[in-house]
């Protein structure tokens, strides 16, 4: 039911979706600033040395040489090619602390963007749990302003262990990949990285619910989340595994068959429908009673039509 329940939630908020859409694309903005104003320096500074210029005047000579079939100097102009690639690449040696620092700088970047993703997160968790509680159609840009401090203090814990546990399981991607027989390779990449996802969102599944319907402090709702007992945690799993298989596979097809214009609809509803899916457990897992769209109210034991004045009255007949 809570699979069924979901979808039932995701359609009644869809109208989020392009609010988290626009959003988006404000911090992809920023991020991509940020990033520029790192990558320009430093391509500026490898272009800008006489090794590259050796080596953009070789591979043209050479160009040259084969649009006009001059192929008996070809010989020496490969081994012209050689020679400046081998000092291009020396020259690189010499700048590995500014490629240190780039690295450092991107990663920095990287996590200015998760932080202000999982700021739009919890405004998304805020305005679904309105609505599935108080039935209210809550302003995105009011949410997020009025839960401002509790969204950052949120987004500082949930981050890093995000960062953490994401660089890990990518590693043992990465690394199940490079033994892969040929065939298999990108298979089992993808097979690793969404079971890896889904077993995260499994285990945090009722943090961002804690935080904001149970108004827990972050560390409480973390370890609330983390303790598994008596939660049914492989049929939660196994919903979360189908969302996210329904989830790649709407994206893949708004890539290839709408040549990515698709992915602006797709991408942010896959965010949606995940933070439904943790709202509507957590709902049920407490048998809390809550909107399932306009007309109807799920409770605890029971799913029919109900008044409002029922709801709020906490009527049982």
């Amino acid at each position: 039911m809570k699979f069924k329940h979901t979808f039932s939630v995701f359609l009644d908020n869809f109208s989020t979706n392009y609010k988290l859409l626009v959003y988006g694309l404000i911090v992809l903005a920023v991020t991509a600033g940020l990033s520029c104003a790192i990558l320009i320096p430093l391509l500026g500074s490898i272009t800008g040395t006489a090794e590259y210029a050796a080596l953009e005047l070789a591979f043209s000579d050479m160009w040259q040489a084969v649009i006009n079939l001059e192929t008996g100097n070809l010989h020496n102009l490969l081994l012209g090619i050689q020679d400046a690639l081998d000092s291009f690449i020396a020259m690189l040696g010499t700048k590995t602390g500014l490629f240190a620092l780039c690295a450092v700088l991107l990663i920095i970047v990287y996590l200015i963007n998760r932080f202000l993703s999982a700021i739009g997160a919890y405004t998304m968790g805020c305005v679904v749990n309105d609505k599935m509680a108080l039935r209210a159609n809550s302003s995105f840009l009011y949410s997020m302003t009025k839960n401002l401090g509790k969204a950052s203090r949120f987004s500082l814990i949930y981050v890093p262990v995000c960062f953490v546990y994401d660089f890990i399981c990518t590693a043992i991607c990465l690394l199940v990949m490079s033994v892969s027989p040929m065939l298999i390779k990108f298979f089992s990449f993808t097979v690793l990285l969404i079971l890896f996802t889904a077993i995260k969102n499994t285990l945090i599944c009722d943090w961002l619910p804690a935080v904001v319907h149970g108004k827990m402090p972050n560390g409480k709702a973390l370890k609330f989340a983390l303790s598994r007992k008596g939660k049914n945690t492989a049929y939660i799993f196994s919903n979360l595994l189908i969302i996210e298989l329904i989830v790649v596979a709407l994206n893949v097809a708004a890539f290839i068959l709408t040549f990515g214009a698709g992915l602006l609809i797709t991408v942010p509803a896959s965010y949606l429908i995940l933070t439904c899916f943790q709202f509507v457990n957590y709902y049920e897992g407490h048998a809390m009673r809550y909107f399932l769209d306009e007309n109807t109210i799920i409770g605890p034991e029971r799913e029919r039509p109900l008044s409002r004045e029922e709801f709020f009255r906490g009527n049982d007949d």
